[in-house]
């Protein structure tokens, strides 16, 4: 009999009451297509040039829509252009003219600043920009009055329309409205002052020192060392000193006007004046020495640019005061004797005598050959009298004063002189009118058409109205 097999108990597992047991997850399946999910280079190429096709069918598509069939031109819409042949032609002409202009106006500032080089410089600009005024002005004076400080030293002087006070301590430059244009600190014992078209020339008579300016700055400075005689200036800032050194008793030295010296000229004589011709290229210098009959005098006439004289004379018995030029070909001299007039050539053609007259005032202007007298006669004391002379020497006109006339100057066809705190101006028919101040006027100032009346701190603007003497 067969045995039996007995059935085989399952084994057990030792079970982890303590632990629940994990579920056991299921595995997936993985597709093929899963490893390839992103594009292959062939089909991104694909795709690109899919889209490129696209791009150009939809360009197309544009260009088709906006075809020039669709669009008439410039030309159909207005029509032929149409010209204008008078116009074209005129046109044309100012074209040239226009151009034309633009050179002349080059060769035009080409041509300035060759011919007139010297004369573009700062001062100058600066003297067109005097009037310019860049500062806000909340107060306000009266209007074009000019002030100073009182100084029995003042001396005034006309510098390009330009007021000059010069003293011992300062010397200051004003407009006609009243501003300073330049003020400057001096130690001059014995001021004195001289201008012309370019310079101003200040100097100390007892020390030597002088300057010169423009009108916004001192352009230079120098001293001889010993007293100047007398000093003057062209027009064209030639200038000339006259001062003495340790061998002579004068000596005229002319400068040019970059300060360079030109001349000397050395005497054994004193100098009395120096004069420059209108021209500024002849010089007329007046001394004087002890001679065999007494004090005489040395009148000399050379260019500026050479030490030998045109005109070497003496006057003897005479003490000089004053040589000028009357014209480019005669002077005039003013010594203790009288008035003498001369041509070039040293002919003594006139002669006006102060016998019996104390003289007080003389004024000689060159421009016109006049020469005016101030003078009292015998014992009057109460009366002044003037009288002018003319080229000639002859008299043309006199006048007489009461009262005590002092400051005496040509302006222009008038003579102008004060008498106390009256002006007069005199004309040279006889017309005569008159200004009456409130104060006594220090100086009369002029040069062509512009006059300063100056009092003792500032200037006074003259009323004429018709006088009676």
């Amino acid at each position: 009999m067969a045995e039996q097999k007995q059935p085989q108990t399952p084994k057990t597992r030792h079970i982890n009451q303590n632990k629940p047991a994990k579920p056991e997850t299921p595995t997936k399946d993985v597709r093929v297509k899963r490893l390839f999910k992103g594009k292959t280079p062939q089909k991104k190429r694909e795709q690109s040039a899919l889209k490129v096709q696209k791009q150009e069918k939809a360009l197309q598509k544009k260009e088709e829509a906006y075809s020039s069939e669709r669009y008439v031109s410039a030309e159909e819409a207005l029509g032929p252009t149409v010209y204008n042949e008078r116009y074209l032609k005129k046109a044309a002409i100012y074209r040239y003219i226009r151009y034309g202009i633009l050179i002349l106006l080059v060769v035009f500032l080409l041509g300035m600043l060759n011919l007139f080089r010297e004369e573009i410089t700062v001062e100058n600009f600066r003297y067109l920009m005097r009037n310019v005024d860049f500062e806000l002005r909340t107060e306000m004076g009266e209007a074009g009055s000019i002030s100073y400080d009182s100084n029995p030293l003042n001396t005034f002087a006309v510098y390009k329309d330009s007021l000059v006070q010069l003293s011992d301590r300062q010397i200051a430059i004003y407009d006609a409205s009243g501003r300073s244009s330049y003020t400057g600190n001096l130690d001059y014992a014995a001021p004195g002052m001289t201008s012309s078209d370019k310079y101003l020339l200040a100097y100390d008579r007892a020390g030597g020192s002088y300057s010169l300016y423009t009108g916004f700055s001192q352009v230079h400075s120098a001293t001889t060392g010993y007293p100047i005689a007398d000093a003057d200036l062209s027009d064209e800032g030639i200038y000339v000193i006259a001062s003495r050194s340790k061998d002579y008793f004068g000596v005229v030295e002319v400068y040019s006007s970059s300060f360079q010296l030109m001349n000397k000229v050395q005497k054994n004589k004193y100098i009395a004046s120096v004069d420059l011709s209108e021209d500024g290229q002849t010089l007329l210098i007046a001394s004087y020495y002890v001679g065999d009959s007494g004090v005489c005098t040395e009148l000399m006439v050379l260019s500026i640019d050479s030490d030998t004289p045109k005109l070497l004379m003496s006057v003897d018995g005479t003490m000089p005061w004053e040589a000028v030029w009357l014209d480019e070909e005669h002077f005039v001299l003013v010594c203790d004797k009288g008035v003498k007039f001369y041509d070039q050539n040293g002919k003594n053609y006139n002669e006006y005598g102060f016998s019996a007259k104390n003289v007080i005032e003389y004024t000689v202007d060159s421009g016109k050959g006049r020469v005016a007298i101030l003078s009292r006669e015998g014992s009057d004391t109460t009366t002044t009298r003037l009288r002018v002379l003319d080229l000639k020497g002859k008299s043309v006109l006199e006048q007489s004063f009461a009262g005590n006339a002092g400051q005496l100057t040509f302006f222009g066809d008038h003579l102008l002189l004060t008498v106390d705190n009256t002006v007069y101006r005199l004309s040279e028919d006889g017309d005569l009118q008159q200004s009456v101040s409130d104060r006594p006027i220090s100086a009369i100032v002029t040069k062509d058409d512009t006059l300063y009346l100056c009092a003792s701190t500032r200037v006074l603007v003259p009323e004429w109205t018709a006088a009676k003497n």
